[in-house]
C-alpha cells in the first residue's frame, strides 16, 4: 500500500468541498463528526478507498486564506493536486494565484477537474478546456488531464477515479528520512483520550509508544498513546500520510499554531537563507521587503533581503536571506510561500537553503556563489549534500564522518553514496574526515605561509616547525581530530611536492640553510664568547650586550642560540646556556668518576673533582640530573650523595 496525500485547490464556491464528497462520501465542512469520532481525521480531511484497494487522504482547501495555510501545512507531503476550476465561470483570480503556489510549493502531479458541467452546454465545455490548456502552459500542470465532472449528477466520477488509479500505479514514493516530522494542524481534547493533534507527515515515520518533542517548547519529550490513519487505529504512520496522533504530556496551554512535533530535537532559528522565485504578477521587491512567511503551519511578519540581487522584478529568482520575528524549526529543502505585509497577496515562495544561517551583514560574489551552488543541489535532488555542505562551510575546521551523520540524520554508508565524487565544494580525507574545500584551501596557505615566516626568521637552520607547532598557527587545538586532519593536510602537501620533512620537522621543498660569510663570522666570535667562559657559568646578558657591541642585534643573537642549540653546540637548560665542549668534559670526567664510587660521593668531594665557579657546578649538576644521569640522595646523616644512575652507566658504555 502506498502512502499518498491528494489536496484540492481552487476558486471559492468552485466545487471543491463538493468534489470531495462526491469521491469519498464526506462532507468536509461538517464539526460534529470529530466529536462523534474521537480521533479520526477531520474537517478539511478526508480519505477515498479506491476500487484497487489503494487509499488516498484528501485535504480540502475551503477558501482563500484557508487554502495557502492549510496547503503549505502539507506542502511536503501532498503528492497530486486537483485543481477545481468552475466551468460557468473560469479562470478566476484565485485560480491564478492558487496556481502560483503549486508551482511554489514543488508539487509535481495534478489533475485539472472542470466542475459544475451540469450547467454550461458542450460548447462552453470545449472553450473552457481550451482557456485552461493555455492557462497551465509553463506549469506543472501543462500536460495534465482535463475532467470534467458534476457533483450534483455524479457524472465524470468514474473518469477522475480511473485517473487517479493511474496515478496511484506509476507513482514512486520517494525515501523518507530517519526523522519523524509533522506540523500540527489541528489540536483538541477528546474525553478518555486527552490530547490529539492532527496534521500531514513530513518525513519519517512513527510508531505507538514511542516519544516525540513538541517543536518549539521546553516540554519534555510526549509519549505517542495511539494513532489512527483515515479514521482507524493504526500502530504507525509515515511520509504521504494524515495522522491523528493522541499524545501524552500535552496541554491546550502548551499549544500555539506553527508547532510540529518530531522524534528529534530540532533547530530553532529567526534567521534562513533561502532560494526564491516571485510570482508574474508580483511587484517589485526591493533590497528588503516587509513580508508574512508561511511554512507548513508556521506564519510570522519577517524581512526579506536579496542577497545576490538589487531588485526582484516579477517572475524572477534570487537567493536571500530572511529574518523573522517568531522562531521557527524548518529544514532544508522545506517549501514556503511569502506574501506581502497586509497579508492580501501572496509575492512568490521558495525553499530554505540554510536552516541555521549566520547573518551576512555584507554581501559579495563568493556568497551568492555559494549559497546559489547549494540551492541548484537541492533542485537537483542532492539533498543531502547540500545539508553536508552547510554544515562544514559555517566553520573552519576538520569534521568527523560521525559527527556529520548524526548532524544530517544519515548513515554513514549513505553519506558516501550522497556525497558527489567530484564534488569541488567537499575535501575527503581517508574516509575519516570532511572539510569544506575553501577552509582546506585556507589551511593548506596558512601552513605554507607559516613555513615561508620561519624560514625567513631562521634562515640559518635547516628545520622547520614540528607537528604541534603548525597545529598551534592553524588554531585548530589538539583534538585527535585536529592532530589527524593535519597528518593528512600535511601528507597531501608532500605528495603535491610543495613541503618536505627534514628531521622531526616539516620544511618549504629544497630549503636549505643560508650562511653567508658575515654570519659565519658572528656565530664563530660569539661561540667564542662562549668558550671563553670556561670554568665559569656563561652570564647570557653580558653576552648579549658584547655582541650588540659587535653589532649583532639581540634578534639575530636570539636565533644564533637557537642554531648553536640545534647544532648541539650550545646545551641549555632552564634558560640558562653553555658550551657543549666544556659540559661534556664535566660530564663524562664526573660518570667515570662516580662509576667507580659504588656508594657515590659527597658535595665537597664533587668540589674537588669539577672545579671552577659554585654557579658553573650548579649547571652541571642541574643539568646532568634533568638528563637522570645522575641523581643525589639522602645517607643516615641526612647529608647529600651524589650517585650515578642507571642511565648514567649505559650513557658512558655508549660513548
Amino acid at each position: 500500500m502506498k502512502h499518498i496525500i491528494i489536496g484540492t485547490a481552487g476558486h471559492i464556491d468552485h466545487g471543491k468541498t463538493s468534489l470531495i464528497k462526491l469521491l469519498s462520501g464526506i462532507d468536509c465542512d461538517t464539526h460534529k463528526q470529530e466529536k462523534e469520532r474521537g480521533i479520526t481525521i477531520n474537517l478539511g480531511f478526508s480519505y477515498i478507498n479506491l476500487p484497487s484497494g489503494q487509499a488516498l487522504s484528501i485535504i480540502d482547501m475551503p477558501g482563500h486564506k484557508d487554502f495557502i495555510n492549510t496547503m503549505i501545512s502539507g506542502a511536503s507531503s501532498i503528492d497530486l493536486v486537483l485543481l477545481v476550476i468552475a466551468a460557468d465561470e473560469g479562470i478566476m483570480p484565485q485560480t491564478t494565484e492558487h496556481l502560483n503556489i503549486i508551482n511554489a510549493l514543488g508539487i509535481k502531479h495534478g489533475i485539472i477537474l472542470l466542475s459544475k458541467i451540469d450547467l454550461v452546454d458542450s460548447e462552453l465545455i470545449e472553450i473552457a478546456k481550451s482557456e485552461i490548456k493555455d492557462f497551465t502552459k509553463n506549469s506543472i500542470l501543462e500536460n495534465s488531464a482535463i475532467i470534467g465532472f458534476s457533483s450534483l449528477t455524479g457524472q465524470g466520477k468514474q473518469e477522475i477515479i480511473f485517473e487517479l488509479e493511474n496515478f496511484t500505479k506509476s507513482f514512486q514514493e520517494t525515501k523518507y528520512k530517519d526523522n519523524f516530522r509533522m506540523y500540527i494542524d489541528r489540536f483538541f481534547t477528546v474525553k478518555g483520550h486527552g490530547s490529539v493533534v492532527t496534521g500531514s507527515v513530513l518525513d519519517g515515520k512513527l510508531e505507538n509508544g514511542e516519544e516525540v518533542f513538541l517543536i518549539p517548547s521546553n516540554l519534555k519529550k510526549l509519549r505517542v498513546r495511539a494513532i489512527e490513519k483515515h479514521g482507524k487505529p493504526t500502530n504507525s504512520v509515515q511520509k504521504g500520510d494524515r495522522a491523528a496522533i493522541n499524545l501524552i504530556g500535552i496541554k491546550q496551554e502548551n499549544f500555539y499554531r506553527g508547532m510540529l512535533i518530531s522524534k528529534n530535537e530540532l533547530t530553532i532559528t529567526k534567521l534562513i537563507d533561502v532560494y526564491i522565485s516571485s510570482f508574474d504578477l508580483s511587484p517589485k521587491l526591493n533590497l528588503w521587503t516587509d513580508i508574512i512567511f508561511l511554512s507548513g503551519t508556521y506564519q510570522s511578519v519577517g524581512k526579506m533581503h536579496l542577497i545576490d540581487k538589487e531588485k526582484l522584478f516579477a517572475g524572477e529568482e534570487a537567493i536571500a536571506q530572511i529574518h523573522l520575528e517568531k522562531e521557527f524549526a524548518g529544514e532544508i529543502n522545506d517549501k514556503f510561500i511569502f506574501r506581502n505585509s497586509s497579508d492580501d497577496l501572496s509575492l512568490g515562495g521558495g525553499f530554505i537553503i540554510d536552516n541555521q544561517a549566520l547573518h551576512h551583514k555584507r554581501r559579495n560574489i563568493e556568497l551568492s556563489e555559494r549559497l546559489r551552488n547549494i540551492a541548484n543541489k537541492l533542485m537537483q535532488g542532492n539533498e543531502l549534500e547540500s545539508a553536508i555542505l552547510q554544515i562544514l562551510e559555517k566553520e573552519p575546521r576538520p569534521f568527523s564522518i560521525e559527527e556529520i551523520s548524526k548532524k544530517t540524520l544519515s548513515s554513514i554508508d549513505e553519506l558516501f553514496l550522497k556525497i558527489s565524487e567530484n564534488s569541488q565544494n567537499i575535501c575527503i580525507y581517508n574516509n575519516k574526515i570532511l572539510i569544506y574545500s575553501r577552509f582546506d584551501k585556507i589551511f593548506q596557505e596558512k601552513i605554507i605561509q607559516a613555513l615561508k615566516d620561519y624560514h625567513s626568521t631562521n634562515y640559518i637552520l635547516d628545520t622547520g616547525l614540528q607537528n604541534l607547532e603548525i597545529l598551534g598557527k592553524l588554531k585548530l587545538g589538539k583534538s585527535n581530530l585536529a592532530k589527524d586532519y593535519l597528518n593528512y593536510l600535511l601528507e597531501k602537501l608532500k605528495n603535491n611536492s610543495l613541503l618536505d620533512k627534514f628531521e622531526n620537522t616539516w620544511i618549504l621543498k629544497n630549503h636549505k640553510a643560508n650562511i653567508d660569510k658575515k654570519t659565519q663570522n658572528e656565530l664563530n666570535w660569539i661561540e667564542n664568547e662562549f668558550l671563553n667562559c670556561k670554568e665559569e657559568k656563561p652570564v647570557l646578558q653580558d653576552i648579549e650586550e658584547n655582541a650588540s657591541q659587535e653589532n649583532i642585534s639581540n634578534k639575530k643573537f636570539k636565533l644564533y642560540l637557537n642554531y648553536f642549540v640545534y647544532k648541539n653546540i650550545l646545551t641549555v637548560f632552564n634558560g640558562e646556556y653553555m658550551h657543549t665542549e666544556i659540559f661534556v668534559n664535566a660530564k663524562n670526567k664526573l660518570l667515570n668518576h662516580l662509576l667507580s664510587k659504588e656508594n657515590g660521593i659527597y658535595i665537597p668531594e664533587y668540589k674537588e673533582l669539577i672545579t671552577g665557579t659554585k654557579k658553573f657546578r650548579g649547571l652541571i649538576s642541574d643539568i646532568l640530573e634533568n638528563q637522570r644521569l645522575i641523581k643525589f640522595i639522602k645517607d643516615k646523616n641526612n647529608e647529600s650523595v651524589l650517585i650515578i644512575t642507571e642511565m648514567g652507566k649505559i650513557e658512558l658504555k655508549n660513548q
